[in-house]
C-alpha cells in the first residue's frame, strides 16, 4: 500500500499542512504514524476521502456538513445538505443583486447632483436607509470575496451538463395548499389548467407568499395539457381560507429534467434508481420555475406570463435496494428453511385446462390450449385479462409457474397480494398489497425478463416474508405487507383466495406448468 507524507499530500492537493492537521483534529481524516520517525502518513483510502473533502470545500460546504456527508451514505441526507446550501446561495445571490441595484441607484442620484465634492451625508438620507434596510439577507451572510471567474466557468460547465443529463433533486416535506378547478370545463382543452393557474396566482398574491415564504414552490399534476391540480408550498402556520384545502406533502427524491418525457426512459436505464410509486404522487408531475415574481413589473400579462415560463418534469424515484453479502446470507438462510417446509408438504400440479377466463377492463380476450399449454391473448394496450384457478388457496403458499410472454408482461394474483413482472414493458416488478386498498408498495427493478422465452417464476408468500425468484435468482424480498402484519397480530390468522395469472398492454402469455404448495 503506497503511503504519502504530510508534505506530499499538501503539495498534491494544494492545501497547507496546518489545514491537514485541522482536518485530523475534527475527525475528517486519519493519519498513520511511522514507528521509526513518528512522521504522519496517509494511505490511499484517506487520499480519496481528502479529495472528496477538497471538492466539497470548493463548493463552500461547511466542515460540519462535510462530516455528515462522509459519515452518511444515504442519498436523501446528502441531498438535504446540498439543498440547504443551494437555498443559502440563493439568498446570497438575491442580496448581492439588491446591493448591485442600490449601488446603481446611488450612482444615478449622485450623477444628478451638481456638487461633485458631495460628501457621504447622502447615506443618511431616509430613502436610502429604507432601501438598504430592505436587503433580504444580513450583510454578514454575504461573502467579502467571491471568485467571479471561477463561478462563471463553473456555471458554464453546469449549463452544458444540464442540457444532456437528468438531475436528481430532493424536495423536503412541506405543508401545501391544494388548488383545483372544479367546474364544467372539458379536460384537455387547456382552459382547465389556465383557470387553476389564475386561481393559484390569486392565492399567492392574497397570501403575500413572496414575502412570507420567498422559497415557495409550485407543482402541477395531471395530463400535460390539463394540469388542473396545483400544489403550493406554504408556511406551516399560515392561516388559509376555508375554501383552499391544505395537506402535508412528505417530500422525496425525484428525477428532473426540463425536457418532458425523457426522464422515464432515463430512470428505466439507471443502475441506481427506480420509479417510486408513492402514495402522495402516483404520477409524473411538473414544477413551475416561479412564474409569480411579477411584482413591480409594469408589463406583466396574466394571460401570457405563465406560458412563457418553463417547467421541469418530476419523476418520483428511490435508490435501488441492494443487499449486502451479509443480508443476502440471511435471506438465503430463511429461504432454505422455507424450502424445507414446503418440500415436506403436498405439491399440487394444477390442470391448465381447468383455468377459466376472467376479463378485466373490457376488450377482446382469447384463451387457447396449444400443445398442452394454456395461452391468453389480450387485444390491446388498454386492456388486461387473467386466467383463474377454480380452487381457493391458503397462505402460507408457494406458487411455481413456468411461463413466457411475447412482451414479458406477466401478472400473478393470490388473495390479497399481487405481482406484475415487466409492468408496462419496463424491467420492473410491481408488488401490490390489496390489504392496503390496492396500494402499490413498490416498483422494484428486477432485470429484464426476455420475451418469447420460458422463465421459471417462484413466488413465496410466507408468514414473515414475501420472496420472488426468477430462474432460481432472488429478485425481491420484503416484509412490510398487510397480510404479514395480520399474522404478526394473530399467528392463527387464516387467509385464502383465488389464484390468477394474466397479462396486459396487448400482450400474450403462455403457461406451460403451474404448481402450488400450501403450508
Amino acid at each position: 500500500m503506497e503511503l504519502q507524507t504530510v508534505s506530499q499530500v499538501a503539495k498534491t492537493f494544494g492545501i497547507s499542512t496546518r489545514m491537514l492537521r485541522y482536518y485530523e483534529q475534527v475527525g475528517l481524516i486519519e493519519s498513520i504514524r511511522n514507528d521509526d520517525n513518528s512522521y504522519r502518513h496517509y494511505d490511499q483510502d484517506m487520499l480519496k476521502r481528502l479529495q472528496q473533502i477538497v471538492i466539497l470545500r470548493k463548493l463552500q460546504i461547511p466542515i460540519k456538513q462535510i462530516r455528515n456527508i462522509l459519515n452518511n451514505q444515504n442519498a436523501v441526507t446528502i441531498i438535504e445538505v446540498f439543498e440547504q446550501n443551494i437555498s443559502e446561495l440563493d439568498e446570497k445571490i438575491t442580496a448581492l443583486s439588491t446591493v448591485k441595484s442600490l449601488l446603481a441607484r446611488f450612482v444615478d442620484d449622485l450623477q444628478a447632483k451638481a456638487d461633485v465634492s458631495l460628501k457621504l451625508d447622502f447615506l443618511n438620507d431616509k430613502t436610502m436607509i429604507s432601501l438598504v434596510d430592505s436587503l433580504s439577507v444580513p450583510i454578514s451572510r454575504i461573502e467579502e470575496k467571491i471568485p467571479i471567474d471561477g463561478l462563471n466557468k463553473a456555471s458554464e460547465t453546469l449549463s452544458k451538463e444540464a442540457d444532456k443529463s437528468v438531475r436528481i433533486v430532493y424536495r423536503p416535506p412541506s405543508r401545501v395548499a391544494y388548488i383545483q378547478y372544479e367546474g364544467d370545463v372539458t379536460p384537455g382543452d387547456g382552459r382547465h389548467r389556465k383557470i387553476s393557474e389564475a386561481k393559484a396566482q390569486k392565492f399567492i398574491e392574497d397570501m403575500n407568499l413572496v414575502k412570507l415564504k420567498p422559497d415557495f414552490r409550485v407543482f402541477a399534476f395531471g395530463n400535460e395539457s390539463d394540469q388542473g391540480n396545483i400544489w403550493i408550498t406554504i408556511p406551516d402556520d399560515l392561516d388559509v381560507p376555508d375554501e383552499i384545502p391544505t395537506q402535508q406533502y412528505p417530500g422525496g427524491l425525484y428525477a428532473a429534467c426540463t425536457e418532458n418525457f425523457i426522464v422515464g426512459e432515463w430512470v428505466n436505464k439507471s443502475d441506481n434508481y427506480e420509479w417510486h410509486n408513492s402514495n402522495f404522487m402516483r404520477a409524473i408531475g411538473w414544477e413551475y420555475f416561479n412564474p409569480f415574481n411579477v411584482y413591480d413589473l409594469n408589463d406583466y400579462d396574466d394571460n401570457s406570463d405563465w406560458n412563457c415560463t418553463y417547467t421541469t418534469e418530476l419523476y418520483p424515484i428511490r435508490e435501488i435496494q441492494k443487499f449486502s453479502v451479509k443480508e443476502m446470507d440471511s435471506i438465503n438462510a430463511k429461504l432454505n428453511e422455507l424450502d424445507k417446509l414446503f418440500a415436506s408438504r403436498k405439491q399440487t400440479n394444477i390442470d391448465l385446462m381447468s383455468l377459466t377466463l376472467q376479463k378485466q377492463n373490457g376488450g377482446i380476450h382469447e384463451l387457447n390450449y396449444p400443445g398442452g399449454c394454456v395461452e391468453l391473448k389480450v387485444d390491446n394496450a388498454y386492456h388486461s385479462g387473467s386466467m383463474v384457478a377454480k380452487h381457493e388457496y391458503s397462505y402460507p403458499i408457494k406458487i411455481e409457474l413456468r411461463v413466457k410472454s411475447d412482451k414479458g408482461t406477466i401478472n400473478i394474483n393470490c388473495a390479497h397480494m399481487g405481482i406484475g413482472l415487466n409492468d408496462r414493458n419496463l424491467n420492473q416488478l410491481v408488488v401490490c398489497d390489496k390489504m392496503h386498498g390496492w396500494e402499490f408498495d413498490s416498483y422494484k427493478k428486477l432485470g429484464t425478463i426476455p420475451p418469447d422465452e420460458y422463465v421459471d417464476i417462484e413466488w413465496i408468500l410466507g408468514k414473515n416474508e414475501m420472496i420472488v425468484k426468477v430462474n432460481g435468482e432472488i429478485r425481491f424480498y420484503g416484509t412490510n405487507f398487510g397480510y404479514i402484519k395480520e399474522y404478526e397480530k394473530n399467528p392463527e390468522y387464516s387467509l385464502a383466495g383465488e389464484l390468477s395469472f394474466g397479462t396486459a398492454w396487448g400482450s400474450t402469455i403462455t403457461v406451460q406448468s403451474l404448481r402450488v404448495t400450501e403450508l
